[in-house]
């Protein structure tokens, strides 16, 4: 069995996790114990492997509960991988009927255990206390950081400790207990952080660090190396070179211009289309970075027909972040949110799907209001210069009312729509991310290519397999270096994780201080705001529901509003301000294909921004008048 409050977590071999096993476990025992991991039995060589004896578990735990309890076997085991600075604990337990996650939590973060990655599992049922000794053991083999045995110590009795408070206060939840230890903790803490003279310590961040630590100048390497920024510059150099490859072919754009050729004018119709699309996808399964390839398609088309690269952001980029920030369901914002809110997982999904509905409509109108505007004169746009490189590649590609349509173009675009129904049923139903969406799209681009040489579509030859590859990736590499900055300045402000103090918390305590003492009204409507500014330095809706929610939560409860009406004000906030914020890479990767200075998209889209906040203020207070 899993606890509830389990993060989920995933660990890979290429991760290079550190292994604790317990050494009692016999064959079959070790068998289930690996397999709940992950791991491959046959593949056990390839892991840092420690065993847990259980002498060294009566070591540490006998004075704090009875030898019978310890028990004469040592079965539990742990695997851990370290995490980038910031990343904080995640743990997932399975067969551990008394240690809760929140508890290991605490003890290690008292112990010193910071930044990693952790799955406790028993081969049966058990307490698991004597687990502790295990992650401990293995965190000082993978870091080569000893921990003192006063500090183990200090660290098993708080685990005994928080489990002994969990049996005796009764109507106390054990989230609670933990809370309150956490809470002593930090009191503590802050009492310590002083000097003989009473002045309170600070740590700065030094300009250089020499020790692979975080400095002010090293945020750009750090921040190209830090795991999330890694996956994104990787999806986009991936992706951007396989959209290169089928670009080349011609076949997108001699579909969609033949398409509409006969369509007679009726492609004002695929703005209310794609843009109901695009924002169902980011209300479905958070669609955000999977529309950059979109983007790249429909550039050099809206350009085409007389419209402007800017259309082609708003009904892929703009639409999935609508879309996102009024989801009913997505399981990135609003599950984590209500998870953490204590509130049913997807509960209230009526407010919200006609919520959808609303801001879905009012930013396609607006979209297709301004596409009237440039229909009628082009020049007015901000990126009539820009889209002159979208004008020149249609030239080049042979895009005009002569221009055939064949079987080859036929077997490219079925290639597309087959891997676009690809990625959308391996996002919905086999939980696939960047990793896999991008082996996907790359193999499309492997086989566009092969039938643009078998058919010589553009005159394709062989060698412009790899070419046209380089010159798609080559296009996305400033959107990259902007989302490896992105990354480090996050690092220089101290990382998002809510356990350690940053410059990133300290903000969030003042400002939640300072939504004390108003109504519930204004506080909702502060609170909004609040989400909407600090979505700046935390772009990602799962981080900031991880930071956010768990103060915004309770001090709903104190201001008269509804958890429910916390969580819109949390997603409304999240995602709308994801449209102009620099720190979006996704938003700066959108803006890089389509040519358009971030500058001049600010003075396009303030109008467009404030009229969706407008929006989400109003909403906000129909959900406290109705008493969502």
């Amino acid at each position: 069995m899993q606890n509830e409050d389990s993060d989920n977590v995933t660990i890979k071999a290429s991760d290079k996790p550190y292994l604790a096993l317990g050494a009692d476990l016999n064959d079959s025992q070790r068998a289930t114990i690996l397999s709940i991991m992950g791991i491959d039995a046959a593949n056990l060589s390839n892991y840092d492997v420690v065993y847990v004896t259980n002498a060294e578990e009566h070591q540490y735990l006998d004075s704090y509960i009875s030898s019978s309890q310890i028990g004469t076997r040592s079965l539990s085991s742990v695997v851990i991988v370290q995490r980038d600075k910031g990343s904080g604990l995640n743990i997932s337990t399975t067969n551990i009927n008394y240690c809760t996650v929140g508890m290991y939590k605490n003890a290690l973060t008292t112990a010193g255990v910071t930044d990693a990655d952790i799955i406790v599992a028993g081969p049966t049922p058990i307490s698991g206390t004597a687990a502790l000794v295990g992650v401990l053991k293995a965190y000082q083999e993978m870091t080569g950081k000893e921990i003192s045995d006063s500090v183990v110590d200090t660290a098993l009795n708080e685990l005994v400790l928080t489990g002994q408070l969990e049996d005796s206060l009764k109507g106390v939840s054990d989230a609670e207990v933990e809370e309150f230890i956490a809470y002593i903790k930090a009191l503590i803490a802050k009492d310590d952080l002083t000097d003989d003279a009473g002045n309170v310590v600070t740590e700065g961040v030094a300009l250089f660090s020499g020790d692979g630590g975080t400095g002010f100048f090293n945020y750009m390497y750090n921040g190209i190396v830090n795991s999330s920024a890694i996956e994104i510059i990787a999806f986009l150099m991936v992706v951007g070179g396989a959209f290169g490859i089928m670009i080349r072919t011609g076949a997108i754009e001699s579909g969609l211009i033949g398409l509409i050729r006969k369509a007679k004018g009726a492609e004002k119709l695929l703005i209310p289309i794609l843009f109901v699309l695009f924002s169902l996808g980011g209300a479905v399964f958070g669609m955000g970075e999977e529309a950059l390839p979109f983007t790249m398609i429909l550039c050099p088309l809206f350009v085409a027909v007389g419209y402007d690269s800017v259309i082609a952001v708003l009904v892929t980029y703009v639409a999935t972040q609508i879309g996102f920030g009024s989801s009913w369901m997505n399981p990135f914002s609003v599950g984590i949110a209500q998870g953490i809110a204590g509130i049913d997982v997807f509960s209230g999904a009526g407010f919200r799907m006609v919520m959808w509905v609303v801001f879905t409509a009012l930013g396609c109108g607006m979209t297709m209001f301004y596409a009237s505007k440039i229909k009628k004169n082009p020049t007015i746009s901000i990126a009539y210069k820009t889209d002159s490189y979208f004008r020149e590649q249609n030239e080049t590609t042979g895009i005009d009312e002569g221009h055939s349509f064949g079987l080859g173009h036929i077997l490219v675009l079925l290639t597309l729509a087959v891997t676009v129904v690809w990625v959308v049923w391996g996002v919905m139903t086999q939980g696939y991310y960047m990793p896999e969406i991008a082996t996907q799209f790359f193999i499309m681009g492997i086989v566009s290519g092969v039938f643009g040489v078998i058919f010589k579509l553009n005159d394709m030859k062989l060698n412009d397999i790899a070419t046209s590859f380089k010159d798609g990736a080559k296009d996305l590499i400033g959107a990259a270096l902007v989302v490896a900055m992105a990354q480090g300045i996050m690092q220089v402000l101290g990382g998002s994780d809510p356990t350690t103090p940053t410059v990133i918390n300290t903000i969030m305590y003042n400002i939640s201080n300072a939504l004390s003492g108003v109504s519930g009204a204004v506080a909702a409507v502060l609170m909004y705001l609040f989400q909407s500014v600090f979505n700046f330095f935390v772009v990602s809706g799962t981080g900031q529901a991880a930071i956010t929610m768990p103060i915004m939560a309770p001090l709903s409860d104190l201001l008269g509003v509804s958890r429910q009406t916390a969580v819109v004000a949390f997603q409304l906030g999240d995602a709308f301000t994801n449209l102009i914020v620099p720190t979006s890479g996704c938003l700066i990767g959108s803006l890089a294909i389509a040519k358009i200075e971030w500058s001049n998209w600010i003075k396009f889209m303030w109008k467009f921004l404030g009229v969706l906040m407008i929006g989400a203020i109003i909403t906000v207070l129909v959900a406290v008048g109705i008493g969502f």
